[in-house]
Formats: C-alpha cells, sequence, structure tokens
C-alpha cells in the first residue's frame, strides 16, 4: 500500500488535487505491479477484506429472503399454558424449534433470550420440541409434565438442562430429575405425568409441525414467522427483527 501512497502524493505535488484521481487511476494502469506488491506486502489485510466482503454478501442473500418471509410468514400454533419467556403481549415471538442435549441449542438459546430480556416486553420467546435422539425426547417429555405444575419451572428447567448438558448426558435421567427436584417440583407427580397422553401428543405435534415449516437441523427459529437457522449472531437477530418491523409493520419502539 504504501507503493499506492507514494504515487499519490507524486500525483498530487505535480498535477494537484483536482487531477489526482485520474492521476493515479493512470498510473497504477501503467504501472500494475505496483498494486501486486502492496498485496503481497498486505496478504493479511486483503484476507480480512475477502472474508469481510463474503460475510456481508452471505448477510444480504439472507436478508432478501427473510424478507420475502416477513411478507408471507408462517404460522406456528401457540396453545394457552406454553412456557415461554418475555410479556405475552409482545408484538413480536419467537418460536423455537430446539433440542436440549443440542450445543448449538443452547448457544443459540442464550442469544434469543438476552435480546427478550432487553427488549423491554417487545419480544418473547416460546420453545417448542425437535428431539433428535430417545434422551433428549425424555428430556422434552419432562418439560412438558413440569409445566403442567407451573410452566415458569418448566422455563427454568430448560435454562439449566442447556447450563449443564454434560452432566445431564453423562448422568441421564437422575441427573435431569435432580434438576427439577431442586427447581421445587413435585418428581413423583412429574414421573406420573410423563405418560400422560397430552405431553407425548405435545412433544410429536411440535416436531411435526416444525417438519412441516422445513425443520430438518436445530435449533431453528421462526421470528413473527420469519426462518433464522442455527445458532447465529446476535447482530443477525437483529437484522431479522428489522425486518419485520418494516415489512410487518411492527413498532418496537412504541409504547405497549
Amino acid at each position: 500500500m504504501k507503493y499506492i501512497l507514494s504515487v499519490a502524493m507524486m500525483v498530487v505535488l505535480l498535477g494537484g488535487c483536482t487531477a489526482s484521481k485520474q492521476a493515479v487511476r493512470d498510473a497504477i494502469r501503467e504501472n500494475p505491479e505496483i498494486v501486486i506488491e502492496a498485496l503481497e506486502d498486505n496478504t493479511i489485510k486483503l484476507y480480512e477484506l475477502v472474508e469481510k466482503g463474503a460475510r456481508e454478501k452471505q448477510l444480504a442473500k439472507k436478508a432478501e429472503k427473510w424478507r420475502m418471509q416477513a411478507a408471507d410468514p408462517v404460522k406456528p400454533v401457540i396453545e394457552e399454558g406454553r412456557a415461554s419467556l418475555g410479556s405475552k403481549g409482545a408484538p413480536i415471538t419467537i418460536v423455537e424449534y430446539s433440542d436440549f442435549l443440542c450445543p448449538y441449542c443452547s448457544q443459540g438459546a442464550r442469544t434469543v433470550n438476552k435480546l427478550v430480556e432487553e427488549s423491554e416486553g417487545k419480544l418473547r420467546v416460546i420453545f417448542k420440541h425437535s428431539p433428535r435422539n430417545d434422551a433428549s425426547y425424555k428430556l422434552a417429555l419432562m418439560y412438558e409434565a413440569i409445566a403442567l405444575q407451573d410452566p415458569d419451572k418448566a422455563w427454568a428447567f430448560g435454562e439449566r438442562l442447556f447450563d449443564s448438558q454434560r452432566a445431564v448426558f453423562e448422568g441421564g435421567d437422575q441427573a435431569a430429575f435432580s434438576i427439577a427436584e431442586e427447581l421445587g417440583v413435585d418428581v413423583a407427580q412429574l414421573k406420573k405425568d410423563m405418560n400422560n397422553t397430552d405431553v407425548i401428543d405435545r412433544i410429536h405435534t411440535d416436531a411435526e409441525e416444525g417438519a412441516g415449516f422445513g425443520v430438518s437441523g436445530t435449533p431453528t427459529f421462526f421470528v413473527n414467522g420469519v426462518r433464522v437457522v442455527g445458532a447465529v449472531p446476535e447482530a443477525q437477530f437483529l437484522k431479522v427483527l428489522e425486518i419485520v418491523e418494516e415489512v410487518q409493520g411492527v413498532c418496537l419502539d412504541c409504547e405497549n
């Protein structure tokens, strides 16, 4: 880059500021090795710029899809009594299809929960199940069985599962029951309710609904019906919220 700057300074001195841009272009065109030498001296910076450009291009493509989905959103069923975080009257609802033993689900949940907690009642998130194995399925049963006793305790149970994934994976059912007991859940009733047909049906209904919306991996989120796949950075969720505001006419800055 020092070579280009030297050429630019020379042109300014000889031709004045008004002619400098064209003169630099001419100088580079006549001496392309200047650019090659400069790039060779700044390979790390060049790589960073290429990566940044690729990320911005990818985000632009995603934003175009999100905008189309915001205009024709999917509509997950939201039943009364489901465990959730945030205000029921929030203008934006995030439905999360997830698996308690998936590390990416834990990461994604932390990102979304942070946004909800900082939204001052403008966002809420509802957990739905997409278990990928028998162990995850049992945890989903426990979660919904606890929700019959207290939805808030169910939500807290889910958060503890995410925070203690390794211990729960290694400790199995007993580790999960211990968490429930620490939260003040009636464990005897919990075990009975895990066989409740309504609880079992809810898990299967969630998974089938998600599959119908194209959920093929976890986590998958629907922000007012706009699909976000994976544990994406907070910035991408904020971009989706911006698009939802614009396309759906939602106001996150307005008073409730």
